[in-house]
Parts: C-alpha cells; structure tokens; sequence
C-alpha cells in the first residue's frame, strides 16, 4: 500500500527515498510527492540543525523540497569529490559554484590560515586554518 511506502520514506535519509525512487514506476508516482518531500526536509533541517522557518514548505513545490532536503547531501559531496580546502597546496582543486557565479554583494575571501569573517547581518561567522572550514550560527 502507498500509505505504508511512505511512512517506510520517513524513516529514510533523502538519498535513499530517491534510490528507492528509482527502483519502479509505481515507487517513484508515490514518493514523488510534496508530503514525501516535506517530511524529509524536516528530518534533515533537525539532522543539521537548519532552521526550519528558512524553508516556506506550504509555498514551495516537489522540485524544491527535494532540492531543499538533498542540499547538505550535495555540499557534502562536492567537499569530498571535487574541492579542498587545502588552501596551502599548489595542486588542490578549485570548487567552482554549480550554478555560475553569483552576484552577490562584496564577500571577503578566507586566504590564509587562521583567517575569520562575518558574514553581513551578523548571524553567520566563518573560520578557516587549512584544515577545516567552520561555519558558526551565532542565531
């Protein structure tokens, strides 16, 4: 039954409801719909701490609910597959926006170690020292 396809989705991370998705026709007409999406979005913003308000879940679609509860996911595997923060290392690759760049107003770069800023409006502090990138949320 549909009912219980999608409570078995609640108890899966996004990356597995969309494995599972993928699996056959009838599984992806199921799990493919807006309460699928706006339980996973859920468990991942109190899996990661996001602040749930940020997400106007009644105003957005399938699309970015799935998009929205994969984001961690996708910035987990663009650090790991693509980038470094290595940035003392000649050879370490550049990460690159997925999307083009953005205009956005005049941001500080991190270049060296030890370095810290914040973020514009206050709630947001990063910190780098060649070996971690930290994001702290003074909200």
């Amino acid at each position: 039954p549909n009912d219980l396809w999608r409570w078995i989705a609640a108890l899966l991370e996004p990356p597995d409801i969309i494995a599972l998705q993928s699996t056959c026709r009838a599984l992806n007409q199921v799990l493919h719909q807006k309460p699928v999406w706006a339980v996973a979005l859920r468990h991942v913003c109190r899996e990661y701490s996001l602040f749930l308000p940020t997400f106007p879940i009644d105003k957005m679609d399938t699309h970015q609910l799935l998009r929205a509860a994969m984001g961690p996911y996708r910035f987990k595997s663009l650090v790991e597959n693509i980038g470094s923060f290595a940035g003392h290392a000649d050879d370490a690759p550049a990460l690159k926006p997925a999307h083009g760049p953005f205009a956005l107003p005049q941001v500080a770069v991190l270049p060296q170690s030890g370095a810290s800023y914040l973020v514009p409006g206050g709630r947001f502090f990063l910190t780098f020292d060649c070996k971690v990138l930290a994001l702290w949320d003074f909200g």
